[in-house]
């Protein structure tokens, strides 16, 4: 404002000094933003033990909630999602997951290759209303399962399966076999591994594989009732080892 303005016309610029003032205090203040989603804090893990945790942040807030029907018992703890970060000593080969839906029948039994020192985490799988279960590094396994047998009966047929594929058993030997079908993005990435008889299905999507060469050499019947049947979960890219006795028909697993 020029000083003659000043002198000239004093009430003219004391209203013009107001009239800033008014406009300056009704400016509309800078919206506040809210603080980032936290990250999960991995807890500390004792020596020798595993943990496993669900994640706390908001992008999982509405699959928590579904969430908290379900029960897990870990060999014999039983873990909710409420709960803390269960610690545990791995077992010698393979530990157990027991998962409970709600008015589920019969509970799923998961056997998995847990590690000490080792911290997992239990995630809502929102594509199929599952979960997933995953280590800090999670590796593919190459193979899905390695099948030995001995003792079989001449002129028997036993099939090694691994999801919806199947593998030839012979005495003496070691195959190490990929199967099919075994989760993806709208499934779970736990499979099922059996030892089973060979009976024949003439419209089957569910074939007899030679492990080298992948060609399909017969359709078996998967509804057979198997000898052994288990279900997998790899957490750490190490593959179930099935041990076949025909003779006892007993088998072991390790890795």
């Amino acid at each position: 404002m020029p000083k003659a303005m000043l002198q000239q016309n004093p009430h003219q610029f004391l209203i013009l000094c107001l009239l800033g003032l008014l406009l300056a205090c009704n400016k509309p203040a800078a919206p506040i933003k809210p603080p980032p989603t936290p990250l999960p804090v991995a807890p500390a893990i004792p020596a020798g033990h595993a943990g496993i945790y669900f994640p706390k942040v908001r992008a999982f807030a509405g699959s928590r909630e579904d969430m908290q029907v379900f029960t897990w018992i870990l060999n014999q703890d039983t873990l909710r999602l409420r709960d803390d970060t269960l610690f545990f000593k791995p077992r010698p080969g393979l530990d157990t997951l027991t998962f409970i839906r709600p008015r589920q029948q019969h509970p799923e039994k998961l056997y998995c290759d847990f590690r000490p020192d080792s911290l997992y985490q239990i995630t809502p799988n929102e594509c199929c209303g599952d979960f997933e279960l995953g280590a800090d590094h999670f590796v593919f396994a190459r193979d899905t399962a390695v099948f030995q047998a001995k003792g079989l009966p001449p002129g028997s047929r036993w099939i090694g399966v691994a999801g919806s594929s199947a593998v030839w058993l012979k005495n003496g030997e070691s195959i190490p076999f990929r199967g099919d079908n075994l989760g993806g993005p709208m499934m779970p990435r736990r499979y099922r591994v059996a030892i089973q008889t060979f009976t024949p299905a003439q419209d089957s999507a569910c074939f007899v594989l030679d492990p080298r060469t992948r060609k399909e050499l017969a359709c078996y019947d998967s509804s057979t009732e198997p000898l052994f049947s288990m279900i997998y979960l790899s957490l750490h890219g190490d593959c179930p080892r099935l041990r076949f006795d025909g003779k006892k028909r007993r088998v072991r697993v390790g890795l």
